[in-house]
């Protein structure tokens, strides 16, 4: 057995093969070998998730038309009904095993990381008759303990965790000991993970709170756009990835998402309706509106246009970093990011061959055909959302989250005096929504 995982399995005891009535007369057993038998079937179910979260793959399966016993050679391929066992493979490796039993198949000890487990009915000689694969992602769990303190404050747990090949993503958990659900936030351009350190904060005492670099943003990987193409339903497949590969249990889970994270929380959610328990999405743009839109973003979704304010936006990192989440806001409401959070958007930007103007760039290339996408389907929708904006949002008008609200039937609360990046400019009223979304829930 490889030193990559250690398989637990139990097997069956044995198998009479000869009823009581031939023991006595010295006959066959009276039981006929079918002339025609259906093929055997193999169905394995996903991994169980609160073993999954604690680093242990438990893969639960159903056989159709043969059994699996500890039973080789073959006059045993020969006895109807048909037994077997199955074949299983981790990562197309050296090493295969049989599991004789219909115990469930269970896998520790692999890395983090993505990972293909392969099961394969065999009969008694080892002939494969069919399979399936499970592709699966164990989670990090060196950093699922309880969540650092300091002065009885829960500090994050900073830490890399890959969702699949080629692309990891820096991820802040904060974890106290009894969480009563867990928030994972999405942040926006030109925003990092730690945009939402100060929310976070304020939640943590009551519930488990996960944030992280979308790809090109902060130190997440950055694909070349030929092997990732930054577009709203890329970056929704990296959030259901992230999901599984962090052991979550998504019956707990609210999503919290805004600017480009919020259209990825939601094509997710029509592609896994489990997805969350509930999601709160503002200040976004799910439709093709650009009369919603500021002169600049509706650049980015035409051709020559897009070009120039892509150059503009590299070549004014400065100016973004200081200004964009108070553009448009009055005199009285203008605040300052903390230097620490600049500092890092600032590091996330600097000396990289993929800049988050780059990734804003190549998502916005893709936005359209994602926002039609989206208008056509939302009615696929069944987790309970929530859509909650900024009344000053300088850069997609409150009318586009009202139009959401009325035609996909959800409820909407528009936030007074606030602009583009609520969170930012008052954390506490984002955690008060939060904190309302989970009394809330049945």
């Amino acid at each position: 057995m490889t030193a990559i995982a250690r398989v637990l399995f139990a097997g069956a005891c044995g198998i009479a093969l000869y009823g009581a009535a031939a023991a006595q007369s010295g006959e066959p057993p009276a039981v006929l070998p079918l002339a025609s038998e259906p093929p055997a079937r193999l169905t394995v179910f996903p991994p169980a998730p609160q073993a999954l979260a604690r680093g242990v793959i438990i893969l639960q399966f159903r056989t159709e038309h043969l059994r699996t016993m500890p039973v080789f050679g073959q006059k045993a391929a020969e006895v109807s009904p048909h037994i077997g066992h199955l074949h299983v493979t981790v990562d197309a490796g050296p090493a295969t095993w049989a599991h004789t039993s219909e115990d469930p198949v269970i896998v520790v000890g692999l890395a983090p990381g993505p990972h293909r487990i392969r099961l394969e009915l065999a009969d008694p000689t080892h002939r494969i008759l069919t399979g399936e694969t499970v592709e699966v992602t164990v989670p990090d769990t060196r950093a699922a303990g309880p969540a650092e303190q300091k002065d009885g404050v829960i500090m994050p747990t900073t830490s890399m965790v890959q969702v699949e090949p080629g692309i990891e993503l820096r991820r802040m958990v904060l974890r106290p000991a009894r969480p009563a659900g867990t928030v994972l936030f999405l942040h926006g351009f030109p925003e990092t993970m730690n945009a939402w350190k100060d929310v976070a904060g304020m939640l943590a005492a009551d519930f488990e709170v996960h944030a992280f670099d979308w790809p090109g943003y902060g130190q997440s990987s950055r694909p070349a756009p030929g092997q990732f193409s930054y577009s709203p339903r890329d970056y929704a497949r990296v959030l259901r990835e992230y999901v599984r590969a962090a052991g979550i249990d998504r019956s707990r889970l609210l999503i919290y998402a805004t600017d480009i994270g919020a259209l990825p929380a939601l094509l997710a959610a029509l592609e896994q309706p489990d997805i969350a328990r509930e999601i709160l999405v503002g200040d976004f743009a799910p439709f093709d509106r650009p009369q919603y839109m500021a002169e600049n973003l509706r650049a980015l979704k035409s051709g020559p246009s897009a070009e120039l304010v892509h150059a503009a936006m590299n070549k004014n990192r400065d100016e973004i970093l200081h200004n964009a989440h108070r553009r448009g806001l009055p005199a009285g409401a203008q605040f300052e990011l903390p230097p620490d959070y600049r500092r890092d958007m600032e590091a996330g930007w600097d000396g990289r061959p993929l800049t988050p103007a780059d990734a804003f760039y190549h998502y916005y290339s893709h936005f359209t055909r994602d926002q039609d996408y989206f208008e056509a389907n939302m009615a696929r929708l069944k987790v309970p959302v929530k859509v909650v904006w900024g009344e000053q949002d300088f850069y997609i008008d409150k009318a586009m989250g009202m139009e959401l609200a009325r035609r996909a039937g959800l409820p909407l609360q528009i936030l007074p005096g606030l602009g583009h990046y609520p969170h930012l400019q008052d954390p506490a009223r984002t955690a008060g929504e939060v904190r309302a979304a989970f009394r809330q829930l049945p």
